[in-house]
């Protein structure tokens, strides 16, 4: 339902219709979105490190978002928005790390860590 009124804010602030306020409108339920995602992986994964590497993710997701809606809605300075343009690339680089971290981790056991070579990823 949500996710109908977030598109119902992209169409109509398209029209004309205070595309200011719907915008903020749809970042908010995108924001709410994640933030209920994560709190439900919170809830339901077991496996400590794979809750770990998805509680990272989603944390990353909503800093993205805050950081474009921050970028489109409040920051008028072209310096300032270039910068935060730049922050986008942090999500971009760690999501697809993290989710091979979840990928290594799915099937092991909950106190077994991931082997060392795997932290050259992040080179």
């Amino acid at each position: 339902m949500l996710l109908i009124l977030a598109v119902l804010c992209r169409f109509l602030g398209n029209l004309g219709f205070l595309p200011y306020y719907l915008g903020l409108l749809r970042s908010a339920i995108y924001i709410s979105l994640f933030l209920a995602w994560s709190y439900s992986l919170y809830i339901r994964i077991l496996q400590t490190q794979v809750c770990r590497y998805l509680m990272a993710i989603s944390i990353l997701m909503v800093f993205w978002f805050v950081v474009r809606t921050l970028k489109f809605h409040f920051v008028i300075d072209v310096n300032l928005a270039r910068h935060l343009w730049y922050l986008y690339y942090l999500p971009m680089l760690f999501i697809p790390l993290l989710a091979v971290f979840v990928a290594l981790s799915l099937g092991m056991e909950e106190d077994k860590e991931l082997p060392k070579w795997t932290r050259l990823l992040y080179i």
